[in-house]
C-alpha cells in the first residue's frame, strides 16, 4: 500500500499565507502572452498562409507607368502678354490628378485605342486563375463589350500619384497583360497631354467667337457715334481743318489781312501826305519820293538833261537866237510840261490808293465782325461736339482694344502649346508587380500580428474565468485550496484514461500529490483533527467536481483514513460511473428503509474506499437531504469514518447542495479552471455564505499545467516545469 498521507502544513498555513502580486505590467503582459499563444500563434499561422496562399494562385499584374509633367505656357503675344506666369500651386496639381481619374479622359483613351474590342484588352477583363483547373476552366473572353464597361475597368485599374512636391504625375496602369498595361499607361499620357491642348485651342475659340460678336457690336456703335460727330459738323459749320474749325481759320486769316491792309493804308496815307506837304513848300516834284521811283519820269529827266546839255551847247555856239536853240528850248519846256503832269497823276495815284486801302480795311473789319459772331455761334456748338467726339473717341478705344485681343488670341491660338507635356513614356514590365510574395507575406505577418493581438486582448479582456491562486483569494475572498491538474498534462503516458484509476497506477506523480495537497489543505482549514463531513459542490454543471470528490476520497483512503464517498447529487448522479461500480441499492433505499447502510455501501477493494452510491436520480417535488432519516444517516456515517465526503449537485441550479451544505463541517467549491465565470463562483459562494455556510476554499479543477507553467504567474504552479522533477509519472 502506498504510504500515509502526510499533513505537514499547520493549520490555516497554506491557506493563509499572503500570496506574491506581481505588480509589474511587463510581467503580466508576458504572462497574457503565454496563456494565449496558442491562440495568437494559430491566428498569425492562419493570416500568414492565407497571404502564402494567395501569393502563390494569385493571377500575376504587370505595372507600366508612364509620367506627365504639369507645365502651363502663355502664348508670348504683345507686351501685356510677357508678363510672367503664376506659379502652379497644389490645388492646381490636384485638380489635374482629378482630370486623369475622370471618366471622360478614360472614354478619350477607349476609343484612341479601341479596347472596346481589343482582344488583349477583354481577354484581360478575367484573366485563367492558377485553381481554374479544378473548376473546369475559365470562361472565354467576350468579342467586344460596352464603352462604359471598358471605362469602368480602367478606372479600377489605375493609379496616379504625384512625385514628391513636385509637378511630374506618375500613371501606373496593371494588367494581366504586360504589353497591354504599356499600351494603356502611354495612351493614358497621350490622351492626357491632347485633352490639355484640346481645352486650351477651345477656350482660345470660345473666346475669339464671344471677342468676335463684341467686336462687331463696338464696330457698330464706333460708326454710329462718328457718323453723329460728322453729322453735327455739318449741321453748325464746325468743320476743321489741321485741327481747328474753318471759322476759327478764316478770323486767323482776316486778322492777318487786316492788319496788312491797316499798314499799307497808313503807308499810302503817309506818301500821300508827304507829297502834298513837298508841293504845298513849292517843289516842282524833283524831290518827291514818287517821282524818283517812276520810270516815265526818269526817262523824262533824262532827255530834259540830254535836251538842256544841246541847249547850252547851241547858245555857246550859236547864240539864243538860233532856231535850233530855240527849237530845243521848246523842247525842254514841253518835258517840264510832262514831268509835271506825270507828278500831278502820281499824286493822284497815291490819293487813289490812300483811298483804296482805307476801303479795303474797312471792308476786312467788317468780315472780322461778321466771323467772330459766327465762331461765338460755333464755340457754342462745339460743347455738345466735344462731348459728342469724346463718346466717339471712347467707342474707338474700346473697339481698338478688342481687336488687339482678338489678334492676340488669334495668335495665341496658332501658337498653342499644351499645359502637360510627357515627361517619360511607360515600358513593358519585365516582371509582375503582385502579387509579391515577400510584401505579401510581411502584410501577412503584420495584419496577423495585429489581429491575434487584438484577439488576445479581447479575449483576455473577456475571459471572466479563475486561473491562479490570485485569482481566487482576491476576487473570491476565500482561502485557495490548490490546482487540481488534467492527467494528460501531468503524466506522462498514463496507464489508464480514467483519471480516478490513475491515482494508484501513479501514486508519485503531480496528479495524486495535487488531492494529497487539496487534502492537507481540507485538514489544515478547522485544525486538527479536522473536519469529519465536508461537501463537494461547484457553482455550475460539468466543473469536475465528482472526479474530485471520488480522487481526494481514494487518496485519503489510500493514506489509511477510514473514508465514505456519499453520492448526493439527486438530479445527475455520477459516483457509481465514475467509479465504474453497478451498485443494486442505494443512498435513497437507505433514507427510505429499504435497505441497510451496510447493504448499499460498496467497498473498492484497490483503495478500502467505501461508497454509497446513488441508484437514480429524484424528481423535483422530493427533497430527501432535508428530512431526518438524512440527518441520522449522516450521524452514523460520522461515527463510523474518519471523513465524509458528500458529493452534491451544483450550487446555482439546485437547492438541494446549498441545504445540505449546511449539515456539512466544510464545503470545498470546485472551480473549473479558466472556464468557470467568476462571477457565477462569486454568486454561489455568495448564496452559501447567507445560509451561513462555512466555506473551507475553493480548489481549480482541470489545470493543464504546462499551459499554467508557461502563464500562470502568481500561482504555485507557475513553477512546475521547475520541481516536476521530483514526481514519477
Amino acid at each position: 500500500m502506498d504510504a500515509p498521507l502526510a499533513l505537514p502544513y499547520p493549520a490555516g498555513g497554506l491557506a493563509a499565507a499572503p500570496p506574491q502580486r506581481d505588480s509589474e505590467g511587463v510581467m503580466k503582459a508576458i504572462n497574457t502572452y503565454r496563456r494565449h499563444a496558442p491562440l495568437f500563434f494559430a491566428v498569425l499561422g492562419s493570416i500568414v498562409l492565407l497571404a502564402l496562399a494567395y501569393s502563390l494562385l494569385a493571377t500575376p499584374r504587370y505595372t507600366a507607368v508612364s509620367s506627365v509633367m504639369i507645365a502651363p505656357r502663355k502664348a508670348e503675344v504683345g507686351a501685356e502678354s510677357t508678363a510672367p506666369t503664376d506659379g502652379v500651386t497644389d490645388a492646381n496639381v490636384d485638380s489635374q490628378v482629378e482630370v486623369l481619374k475622370s471618366g471622360l479622359l478614360a472614354g478619350a483613351v477607349v476609343d484612341a485605342l479601341r479596347l472596346t474590342r481589343d482582344p488583349a484588352f477583354l481577354a484581360s477583363l478575367d484573366p485563367p486563375g492558377k485553381l481554374d483547373f479544378l473548376l473546369g476552366g475559365s470562361a472565354p473572353a467576350p468579342a467586344s463589350i460596352s464603352r462604359a464597361a471598358a471605362i469602368e475597368k480602367l478606372e479600377k485599374r489605375l493609379a496616379i500619384r504625384r512625385v514628391a512636391q513636385t509637378l511630374v504625375l506618375e500613371i501606373g496602369f496593371s494588367s494581366p497583360n504586360a504589353d497591354l498595361a504599356a499600351r494603356i499607361a502611354n495612351g493614358y499620357a497621350n490622351a492626357f497631354v491632347a485633352q490639355s491642348m484640346g481645352f486650351k485651342l477651345q477656350d482660345s475659340r470660345s473666346s475669339n467667337g464671344l471677342l468676335g460678336s463684341q467686336l462687331d457690336k463696338l464696330r457698330g456703335q464706333v460708326e454710329a457715334a462718328e457718323t453723329a460727330v460728322s453729322q453735327y459738323k455739318v449741321q453748325h459749320n464746325l468743320l476743321s481743318v489741321a485741327g481747328s474749325t474753318m471759322a476759327e481759320q478764316e478770323i486767323v486769316s482776316l486778322d492777318q489781312e487786316v492788319a496788312a491792309n491797316r499798314a499799307s493804308a497808313a503807308e499810302a496815307a503817309a506818301r500821300l501826305g508827304t507829297a502834298r506837304q513837298q508841293m504845298a513848300r513849292g517843289s516842282h516834284g524833283d524831290d518827291l519820293g514818287e517821282s524818283l521811283n517812276s520810270p516815265v519820269i526818269q526817262e523824262l529827266r533824262k532827255e530834259r538833261s540830254e535836251a538842256s546839255g544841246k541847249l547850252a551847247d547851241l547858245q555857246v555856239r550859236f547864240g539864243s537866237r538860233f532856231p535850233e536853240v530855240v527849237s530845243t528850248q521848246q523842247q525842254i519846256a514841253d518835258i517840264d510840261r510832262q514831268i509835271d503832269a506825270e507828278i500831278k497823276r502820281l499824286i493822284s495815284n497815291l490819293d487813289a490808293q490812300n483811298r483804296v486801302a482805307a476801303q479795303r480795311v474797312g471792308s476786312l473789319e467788317g468780315s472780322v465782325g461778321f466771323a467772330r459772331g459766327q465762331l461765338t455761334t460755333a464755340n457754342t456748338a462745339s460743347v455738345r461736339l466735344n462731348e459728342l467726339q469724346r463718346t466717339a473717341d471712347s467707342e474707338r478705344t474700346l473697339y481698338e482694344g478688342v481687336l488687339n485681343r482678338v489678334k492676340e488670341t488669334q495668335t495665341q491660338e496658332a501658337t498653342a502649346e499644351p499645359d502637360a507635356r510627357v515627361s517619360n513614356y511607360a515600358v513593358t514590365p519585365p516582371s509582375p508587380s503582385s502579387p509579391k510574395l515577400a510584401v505579401n507575406l510581411l502584410i501577412g505577418i503584420l495584419l496577423g500580428t495585429g489581429l491575434a493581438i487584438a484577439l488576445v486582448v479581447l479575449r483576455e479582456e473577456t475571459d471572466t474565468g479563475l486561473r491562479t491562486l490570485e485569482d481566487v483569494e482576491q476576487r473570491l475572498r476565500v482561502p485557495y485550496f490548490g490546482a487540481l491538474p488534467t492527467l494528460k498534462s501531468s503524466v506522462h503516458r498514463p496507464r489508464s484514461r480514467s483519471a480516478t484509476d490513475s491515482l494508484q497506477q501513479h501514486a508519485s506523480s503531480s496528479f495524486a500529490e495535487a488531492f494529497r495537497g487539496l487534502a492537507a489543505a481540507l485538514v489544515n482549514s478547522t485544525g486538527r483533527p479536522g473536519p469529519k463531513i465536508v461537501v463537494f459542490t461547484s457553482a455550475l454543471p460539468k466543473e469536475g467536481k465528482t472526479t474530485a470528490a471520488v480522487c481526494l476520497a481514494r487518496i485519503t483512503a489510500m493514506a489509511g483514513l477510514r473514508v465514505v464517498l456519499v453520492d448526493c447529487d439527486l438530479r445527475r448522479p455520477s459516483v457509481a460511473q465514475t467509479c465504474r461500480i453497478t451498485p443494486r441499492t442505494g443512498l435513497l433505499e437507505v433514507l427510505d428503509g429499504k435497505a441497510s447502510l451496510d447493504e448499499a455501501m460498496i467497498t473498492d477493494e484497490k483503495t478500502n474506499l467505501a461508497i454509497l452510491p446513488l441508484m437514480s436520480e429524484v424528481t423535483a417535488d422530493r427533497s430527501p437531504v432535508t428530512s431526518p432519516e438524512m440527518d441520522r444517516l449522516l450521524a452514523e456515517l460520522k461515527s463510523r469514518f474518519d471523513l465524509v465526503l458528500l458529493d452534491t449537485s451544483p450550487v446555482l441550479p439546485v437547492i438541494e447542495s446549498r441545504l445540505l451544505s449546511q449539515k456539512a463541517d466544510a464545503v470545498v467549491m470546485m472551480v473549473r479552471w479558466r472556464k468557470t465565470p467568476a462571477k457565477a463562483a462569486a454568486m454561489a459562494i455568495h448564496l452559501l455564505r447567507e445560509l451561513n455556510v462555512k466555506i473551507a476554499g475553493v480548489a481549480l479543477t482541470r489545470v493543464d499545467l504546462k499551459a499554467q507553467a508557461r502563464s500562470g504567474y502568481g500561482d504555485p504552479t507557475f513553477y512546475y516545469s521547475r520541481y516536476k522533477g521530483y514526481y514519477v509519472s
